[in-house]
């Protein structure tokens, strides 16, 4: 296949490194682009953004990739969903309000609770019937698959058939985090792109740019959210409620050590007038902190981050959790089932205050 030579541009929206773009710059630059590309190592989730912007420097057509004929989309489904075109309907509408988008997000949307979302062989077989047909605009065709590793066997047998004898002037893009389950002969065949974030610093600078936040909230964020781009964009407006879970974490390990009666059942009737998602996110908040004061006591600090905020009290806290790490994450975990179940919220924070605090007095 022979391409006119540009060079990839818009990257600079994308937290990208360095040597991955140097990589793709080169790809598109070749007079010969592969049949078969990977884009690996999507822990970040901006892989997605990558491949637009990879097909967008190559389409003929770049007025609206998200409804392009020559752009086809493959993406995991729920196994008991039909609707084929809905869903690839509905995930287009969401990665044009989210290019970030995740699998958790994507999962949500599906309703798919427990249901397994896999790739199935029907997808590829529309994709077949898509590509047996002429480019509609005379050009370059792209499949872009997302999650190729959530291809059952049968799916990637399918898909193998077409890689063997790829149709002419057709790219296919796999966006993948965990590319070592796909199938082996699969990835023989692909070019692969490691995908790289900023390094540390720049990554910082990024998002204060980016987000138009101070250094000190964007470092905050930063490693809160392991730099995940989908999570810190999703979260930059969630700043103060992540200072105000910061004091009531504070405030309840404070109540447990004290164990004054008074101030337990002022801190549970606050808790549990929250919505339930936030107290959901309070609970997968107080389980990083204890993680972090964990760390500390155990000498590995370098491991975690901790801002000005809570470094004192998690060094001063560290101390009590001294072999009880696992309890204390047991109790936690069972106050998100509760909360899931529906149960009365009250006696959920009531029950587990107290046996936190059975736990640090052991």
């Amino acid at each position: 296949m022979y391409y006119i030579i540009i060079k990839f541009e818009n990257m600079h929206n994308i937290p990208v490194s360095k040597s991955t773009n140097k990589v793709i710059d080169k790809i598109i630059n070749n007079n010969n682009i592969p049949n078969t590309i990977l884009f690996y190592n999507d822990y970040k989730n901006i892989g997605m953004s990558i491949a637009l912007n990879f097909i967008k420097n190559l389409i003929k057509n770049k007025d609206n990739i998200y409804n392009n004929p020559d752009i086809s989309f493959v993406v995991p489904m729920t196994v008991s969903e039909k609707d084929y075109k809905e869903n690839i309907k509905m995930f287009l509408k969401n990665i044009r309000k989210n290019i970030h988008f995740s699998e958790d997000d994507w999962a949500n949307e599906l309703n798919a609770n427990n249901k397994k979302i896999i790739i199935g062989v029907k997808q590829i077989e529309k994709i077949f019937q898509n590509l047996s047909k002429k480019s509609f605009y005379g050009g370059n065709r792209f499949v872009l698959v997302w999650r190729p590793e959530k291809m059952e066997q049968r799916t990637s047998n399918q898909l193998l058939k077409i890689l063997e004898e790829p149709p002419e002037k057709t790219t296919f893009l796999f966006v993948s985090k965990d590319h070592t389950r796909m199938l082996p002969t699969i990835l023989s065949r692909t070019f692969k792109v490691k995908i790289d974030t900023l390094e540390k610093e720049d990554y910082i600078d990024f998002i204060i740019k980016k987000l138009s936040i101070q250094k000190e909230q964007a470092t905050n964020i930063f490693h809160l959210f392991k730099g995940d781009y989908n999570k810190i964009q999703k979260n930059v407006n969630q700043l103060e409620n992540i200072q105000k879970n910061t004091e009531m974490f504070q405030k309840w390990m404070r109540v447990c050590y004290k164990k004054d009666i008074e101030e337990i059942n002022f801190f549970v009737d606050e808790v549990s007038k929250k919505e339930k998602h936030q107290q959901i996110n309070f609970i997968i908040f107080c389980v990083n902190s204890i993680r972090k004061a964990f760390a500390v006591n155990s000498s590995i600090e370098n491991v975690v981050f901790l801002d000005k905020q809570e470094e004192t009290f998690i060094k001063n806290f560290a101390p009590f959790i001294k072999q009880k790490y696992v309890d204390i994450v047991k109790i936690l975990e069972d106050v998100v089932e509760g909360i899931q179940g529906n149960l009365n919220t009250k006696m959920i924070f009531y029950n587990s205050t107290t046996n936190i605090i059975k736990t640090i007095k052991k």
